[in-house]
């Protein structure tokens, strides 16, 4: 619930350098979303290939708080769902946290780690 949490600014700017890199190498692709005037930061959208092996990403978004209150996370959702189905080449995406409970997700991932240390 407190997700992205406070960061300082020499803590963004490192995780942002880390999303340069991960965009550059094409193995992770993170997007900010803006405002409509595009003023304000009020969420982003994470797309890396899924650990989980039924799925070939998964995908985890948010936006504020405020933005959360005005609907925008449902409209959001949609929007990047329609946008993975129309632009994207997954045949399977996992959204952990909204498709699937965060519970379920580490769950189904710790079993699944165990077939392959075994």
């Amino acid at each position: 619930r407190d997700w992205p949490g406070e960061l300082t600014l020499e803590e963004d700017r490192y995780a942002l350098r880390g999303h340069e890199w991960e965009f550059e190498h094409k193995v992770g692709f993170v997007y900010t979303v803006l405002s409509k005037d595009k003023s304000a930061v009020i969420g982003c959208v994470y797309i890396y290939p899924s650990r989980l092996d039924d799925y070939d990403s998964e995908v985890v978004l948010w936006v504020t708080e405020a933005e959360f209150n005005k609907g925008t996370d449902a409209v959001l959702f949609e929007k990047v769902k329609q946008w993975l189905r129309d632009d994207w080449p997954f045949d399977a995406v996992v959204f952990p946290g909204r498709e699937i409970g965060w519970g379920e997700f580490f769950t189904t991932l710790d079993e699944q780690d165990r077939k392959y240390v075994q």
